[in-house]
This record gives structure tokens, sequence and C-alpha cells, in this order.
């Protein structure tokens, strides 16, 4: 014979095991969330270190060698842009840091040159510092104390190309260019 106040203890049991369940779910779910975020910066982080290898491998190369390479980046970055030993991912909010220095790299396309994600560009060793462009022309570019672009960027003008929040960070980084 049962006692009376075993039959209502039954239910608490099933709901506090369903409770305790979906608490497992929610942890698992943030857990995995956290781990593709992470995922994600590694990724970034793999990129800008195989990128500083090559540009100074390239650097003591002859001058005209070059290697294409191929942006692979989380879906988030839309674009890498290159200025005088810099290179930034757009959006400037994709992650926590999203702007990185790269000594002796310097973009051909007149101080500025964004890259979509998932297409290529090439590395160009040109002697005193390694080139980034989206097409290989032989010859250096005459290098100048602040590319032409990056003055523009300071007195209000942004190629097409230059995405808008790039734009804006530039403009703070070389306040002093105009």
């Amino acid at each position: 014979m049962e006692k009376r106040g075993q039959l209502l203890d039954h239910p608490f049991v099933l709901i506090f095991g369903l409770l305790v369940g979906i608490l497992i779910l929610v942890i698992g779910f943030r857990w995995i969330a956290g781990l593709k975020s992470t995922v994600d910066q590694v990724q970034v982080v793999d990129f800008v270190t195989s990128l500083r290898q090559d540009v100074d491998t390239y650097y003591f190369l002859d001058v005209g060698s070059t290697r294409k390479k191929t942006i692979s980046l989380p879906v988030k970055v839309k674009k890498v842009c290159f200025t005088h030993e810099r290179i930034t991912f757009s959006p400037i909010t994709s992650f926590e840091t999203a702007t990185f220095n790269i000594k002796n790299l310097q973009p051909r396309q007149g101080g500025v040159l964004c890259v979509e994600n998932s297409e290529y560009f090439f590395i160009i060793a040109q002697g005193d510092y390694v080139e980034v462009a989206k097409e290989v022309v032989q010859g250096p570019v005459a290098p100048g104390s602040v590319p032409p672009s990056i003055t523009s960027i300071t007195n209000g003008g942004c190629s097409q190309d230059v995405p808008q929040d790039v734009c804006t960070f530039l403009a703070t980084i070389y306040p002093g260019s105009s």
C-alpha cells in the first residue's frame, strides 16, 4: 500500500529533470557559440601571422618575386584593407582587434588597397618594402612619406573601394597628414 504523499512527489521529479535538461542545453549552446567566436578569431590571427611571415620572407628576396595569396576569413569579415604597414578588417566591429601592423608592407594602388574576403591578392618583393597589389605590375612605386589616398582620406575624401568604417578609422590614424 502506497503512502498518500508519494503520488504527488513523482511530477516534481519529472519537472526538476526537465529543468536540468533545459539548463544543460542552454549552457551547451552558449559554449558552442563561444567556441565559434574563438575559431573565427584564430582564423584571423592565422591569416595575419601567415602574411607577416610571407612579408618577412619576401622582403629579403629578389625584386619582383611574387606570391599569390587568397583571403579566407570568417564570413563576418567583408574586406581586408591594406595601408602603409597596416591591415584593417572591415567592418571594424567584426573583432576586438580589427587592425594589425605588419612591418615593410605597402599597397601599390595609392596608399589604400581593399580586397574582398575570398578573393586573392599578390605580395611582391620591391627591395626596401613588400608591395600588396590586386595584379602583378613590374616596377616599384615611388616611395612617399604619406600615400596620396591617406592624405585625401584625412581631408574628407575616400574612394569607393574603401568601406566607410575603414575610411573613418584611417582618418583617426593619420590625423597630421593633411
